[in-house]
């Protein structure tokens, strides 16, 4: 029997579907699944797989950890380990494109179960070092480093403790694990969801430095490409901003805040993880090119799986976060008041799209 594709697909509840083949959703918001695919290892916490709508009006799936897609036909076919005809009839028979009695699908396969994959541990001499870090910093010897944070870069000292912000006096004088930068400056420590740290940059303090940002390598400890901050915040969005100290500036208003550990590594993974959040995400980068490059790309890979998104550019004439918020008699106004302009502006572009 010949089937009619297009006509197959576009009956098809593609997030009814794949709560038949891949099990109950999570998620209200935006559901999420399992991967169809058997081989992408998953934890099943935060299931990587949505549905969205393209600008053809089609139903599709991707997932937004391995990068697998496509329509209700492949869903099927990775799914029950079939051929394109196979899927297609059942389909047309499991929709009503064509009558049950004309077709015999064979019985839906039973997904295997998804072996969970716990969360990596801490490298303990990661650990150990940030701790040292962290005390140094309200030492005597953190003095300049301290001073640093709080008067030229305006970041409370409550936020500072929150996320662990530490002072590394140099290989001389502190010992680190094999993989840490050796230079003196400041801590900038990734945490996990349990406070525990994750991975470091260093960020020197001479005005000369190049470069001013250094990464622990990989061996030491794999960069997560994103951080989250920790603070007594308000408000159900996450602004993203390029790098730990703006980051930390957003915490300093109040607001929940995570940092890509530069504007290079914005990403699918990148957006693989904010995706997770279900969140609405406002992308807080840099006022240059790379910053908008870079808020461009998380954009598009988001607005495709449908997750609320919005770019909130900092003034020209600051640049960053970080110079906005030290430039602002009353930060956390300027920041709510600099947010609603955005979320107007998006409520405003919907009722203009509706209306043409």
């Amino acid at each position: 029997m010949a089937y009619d594709r297009d006509r197959i697909v576009q009956s098809v509840d593609l997030v009814a579907l794949a709560d038949e083949l891949l099990g109950q959703h999570k998620g209200t918001r935006t559901p999420t699944w399992p991967c169809p695919d058997e081989h992408h290892a998953q934890t099943g916490r935060t299931p990587p797989v949505t549905v969205f709508t393209t600008r053809r009006g089609d139903q599709r799936w991707t997932c937004h950890g391995c990068g697998a897609s496509g329509t209700a036909v492949d869903l099927v076919m990775l799914t029950q380990h079939v051929e394109v005809k196979e899927a297609l009839g059942w389909l047309a028979g499991r929709s009503g494109v064509v009558e049950r009695e004309t077709w015999s699908p064979r019985p839906l396969r039973p997904r295997p179960a998804v072996a969970a994959v716990p969360d990596p541990e801490p490298h303990p001499g990661i650990e150990d070092y940030v701790a040292a870090c962290e005390r140094l910093l309200w030492s005597h010897d953190g003095d300049r480093a301290r001073a640093w944070l709080t008067n030229e870069r305006g970041i409370p000292a409550a936020v500072l403790h929150e996320n662990r912000i530490g002072f590394d006096p140099g290989a001389r004088r502190l010992e680190r694990p094999a993989g840490v930068p050796r230079a003196r400056g400041v801590v900038l420590p990734v945490l996990d969801g349990r406070g525990r740290a994750i991975f470091t940059q260093t960020r020197r303090l001479e005005r000369d430095a190049e470069p001013r940002y250094l990464n622990c390598s990989s061996a030491a400890a794999p960069n997560p490409r994103l951080a989250l901050y920790r603070g007594e915040t308000t408000g159900r969005c996450v602004i993203v901003c390029e790098g730990a100290i703006d980051a930390l500036s957003v915490a300093a208003a109040g607001r929940r805040s995570a940092a890509v550990l530069g504007a290079a590594l914005a990403d699918d993974r990148v957006a693989s993880q904010l995706h997770k959040l279900d969140t609405p995400i406002v992308l807080a980068f840099d006022a240059d090119d790379a910053g908008d490059a870079g808020a461009r790309r998380l954009k598009t890979v988001l607005g495709e799986a449908r997750h609320p998104v919005l770019r909130l550019r900092p003034p020209p004439h600051r640049g960053d976060m970080n110079a906005w918020m030290a430039a602002s008699r009353e930060w956390p106004d300027a920041l709510t008041a600099a947010l609603r302009s955005c979320f107007r502006a998006r409520d405003q572009a919907r009722v203009i799209e509706r209306a043409g």
